[in-house]
């Protein structure tokens, strides 16, 4: 009976990589569900329960704050709201949520390596980074100074 159960349990967490496009091909990928902190500001990545509004706020662990992604080093990757099931859109130079769609290249999204805290980077395009902009989220030109662009998850 356990042998079945965990059976059952592998093959959801698969069934749930590969409806995000997550390439699960070497045994180091890892979907997970954590928190993205702004290294610049006391603010997480954030959203309303419903995944109408995105925006900065102060860090309070809540399942608002919970984005599911996979954290292997390259990987071009979904970032979803682990509690509406929507993804980080770009749209023009700032992001929304919508529904995720596996074929968006908009969707992608890559956590830069940078000594120290990450850059969260667009995939595709003009690989712009994201910046907590007083609360509001804005996609820049990556600048290693720029502690707004910087994201850690912990």
């Amino acid at each position: 009976m356990e042998r079945k159960s965990v059976l059952s349990i592998l093959l959801a967490l698969i069934m749930t990589a590969i409806s995000f496009g997550i390439t699960t091909s070497t045994a180091s990928a890892a979907v997970v569900t954590t928190s993205f902190d702004n290294y610049g500001s006391p603010g997480c990545l954030d959203a309303s329960d419903n995944g109408d509004s995105l925006y900065v706020h102060l860090c309070n662990g809540g399942a608002n704050q919970k984005w599911i992604w996979n954290n292997q080093a390259g990987v071009k990757t979904p970032i979803s709201h682990a509690k509406s099931g929507r993804c980080l859109q770009v749209s023009g130079n700032s992001v929304r949520l919508e529904t995720c769609n596996t074929s968006a290249l908009g969707q992608r999204w890559i956590l830069e390596p940078y000594p120290g805290v990450p850059f969260i980077k667009m995939a595709y395009g003009n690989g712009y980074c994201l910046r907590d902009t007083n609360g509001s989220l804005r996609l820049v030109t990556c600048t290693s100074g720029d502690g707004f662009q910087r994201w850690f998850a912990p």
